[in-house]
């Protein structure tokens, strides 16, 4: 900080350095302070916002509802309060969609390979989670991120959330997950879902 209390900025990749104003007027020209508060502000507040959705989601996933996407296997139930708002988060076994998991989680533990699986499953015609067509990573996904239809604890009634956080990458501007330590995951037992049993 400068003795006049302004705060002094240096960069890394190119040496130079001034003010944090200097740093921002540089990056848009013709802006004022005005815009440079304008534009703090709504920074302020979309990072406020997005710890507050987070926050949302956590209590979700706390009380055993959806803080996500739809799985496949699951359909979202529409339920509202006396006073005709929604309730979020509600989900049922999808009858149909269930088959299918039942018959993945079969097929693997005959000894079929996802690629197998996703293969006879196209063959058939059975609709795909996202995609036009079943993939093997549909089937095996990624063991560490809890993803694809055999890794999933949802079909055994367990609900895990918060495996993983998402952070942009500043040159390609793309989101990139990154795994969540265990102790910082919630987990909560929800067997009304349950799809696949122990047998």
């Amino acid at each position: 900080m400068k003795p006049d209390g302004r705060w002094l900025w240096v960069s890394n990749k190119t040496g130079e350095s001034g003010t944090v104003f200097d740093l921002w007027r540089r990056d848009n020209p013709g802006r004022t302070l005005g815009h440079a508060r304008a534009a703090l502000r709504d920074a302020l507040f979309l990072k406020d916002l997005a710890k507050k959705t987070r926050e949302g989601l956590r209590g979700r996933a706390l009380a055993g509802k959806s803080a996500g996407g739809l799985t496949y296997g699951y359909r979202a139930v529409r339920r509202y309060t006396a006073e005709g708002e929604p309730i979020r988060g509600d989900r049922e076994i999808h009858p149909e969609e269930a088959a299918v998991v039942e018959r993945i989680m079969r097929a693997y533990a005959e000894g079929l390979s996802p690629k197998k699986i996703a293969e006879m499953l196209n063959l058939e015609g059975i609709a795909a989670p996202r995609e036009k067509y079943w993939s093997a990573s549909t089937i095996h996904g990624n063991r560490e991120r809890g993803t694809g239809i055999l890794n999933n604890e949802l079909y055994i009634g367990r609900l895990v959330w918060n495996r993983q956080h998402f952070v942009k990458d500043p040159d390609t501007g793309k989101r990139q997950a990154r795994p969540n330590p265990p102790e910082d995951w919630i987990t909560e037992e929800v067997p009304h879902l349950r799809i696949i049993s122990d047998d």
